[in-house]
């Protein structure tokens, strides 16, 4: 199978801006763009294949022809056959909201059609100052959360990180979270699009109207504790023409920054597909009979049955897959003297 490449969709969003076309060139509308879907398999959006064989059948399309092929025989298990993650870019011009995402299990409770959403950010860019908020001290018991939700105030209480660009951040569900003003970050996610809006820091809609908030279904969805423990530290090991720094790892899936110094093989043994996002240079991606070029910013996905693939480079690549967190995290990291104890803070999450 080729690799493959899809159209981006560009969303409005009332907190975007125009970082996309200025720092990556992306041909966006004349209005403030909040998202670009990147791989989306999605009823809100679903990815349209752009290049070879492949072009203009959708990413849906594509699955119902041959889900293993695509996905890898991990991969293929995860949900409900639909594609499982959700690439995006953010960017985020003026505070996004206040917000909370349910799991799985609430979200089936619930009565939502899609599943709970997992996701994680890394900071592509930051202006000075910019903050993210995840999390929210120990003593945010459920009572207190809940006086907050009714009497206001909940953004007093929440975790700061101050936003710096190679930072990732893991937002497991439940955690009640913001994306402040002046970052622009690749988020991967579950194939998912439910978020209830807690607080919306006092702002109206273009018609002068406050936004929906959605309090009954943010109390049924927020953990305890909240606390969150800031941005992952660094997991790194080297490999034949690279080095590769593990930025998440969980069940629904891993990412990895992974910085070219040449060419670096890779290899998915047919068991799960990799998402490739260019960071910074122009990386070659290379499978036994095709090649694409991705300048930065641009996404390429590599098929759960192409096996045997290559990167090449003196760029930065960020890799999404399904993991089997002991095969293709726990174990390069033990091998590079990491300790189980060491790893705690990446897989407890």
């Amino acid at each position: 199978m080729s690799i493959l490449t899809f159209e981006e969709c560009y969303v409005p969003r009332m907190w975007g801006g125009d970082s996309l076309r200025r720092i990556y060139g992306k041909p966006l509308p004349d209005e403030p763009i909040g998202e670009a879907w990147l791989i989306s398999d999605h009823a809100q959006h679903t990815s349209v294949a752009n290049r070879g064989a492949d072009a203009g059948a959708t990413l849906r399309d594509l699955l119902e022809r041959d889900a293993l092929g695509i996905l890898g025989s991990r991969a293929a298990l995860t949900v409900h056959g639909q594609f499982p993650l959700l690439l995006k870019l953010l960017d985020a011009r003026d505070k996004l909201s206040i917000q909370v995402h349910p799991n799985d299990a609430i979200a089936a409770d619930l009565g939502e059609d899609d599943v709970g959403k997992t996701e994680m950010w890394y900071v592509l860019h930051a202006d000075s100052g910019a903050t993210l908020y995840c999390g929210m001290p120990e003593d945010m018991t459920r009572e207190a959360v809940e006086g907050c939700l009714a009497e206001g105030g909940i953004s007093e209480r929440l975790t700061r990180i101050g936003a710096e660009a190679g930072m990732s951040v893991f937002v497991p569900a439940g955690t009640v979270h913001a994306i402040g003003e002046g970052c622009l970050l690749a988020e991967i996610q579950q194939n998912s699009d439910l978020t209830y809006r807690i607080d919306d820091w006092g702002r109206v809609d273009v018609d002068g109207s406050p936004r929906e908030l959605h309090l009954e279904k943010s109390k049924a969805s927020v953990r305890y504790p909240n606390v969150h423990p800031g941005a992952m530290p660094d997991f790194a090991y080297e490999v034949e023409g690279a080095r590769v720094r593990v930025l998440a790892a969980c069940a629904y899936f891993a990412a990895e920054e992974i910085m070219l110094e040449g060419r670096c093989g890779e290899s998915n043994r047919g068991e799960t597909f990799q998402i490739l996002l260019a960071k910074e240079g122009e990386v070659l991606v290379e499978t036994g009979d095709d090649s694409v070029r991705l300048a930065p910013g641009e996404a390429a996905m590599v098929s759960g049955d192409d096996g045997d693939f290559s990167l090449s480079g003196r760029s930065s690549v960020l890799m999404y897959y399904v993991p089997d967190l002991e095969g293709n995290v726990v174990g390069p990291l033990l091998g590079a003297g990491y300790t189980r104890e060491d790893l705690s803070v990446l897989l407890s999450q």
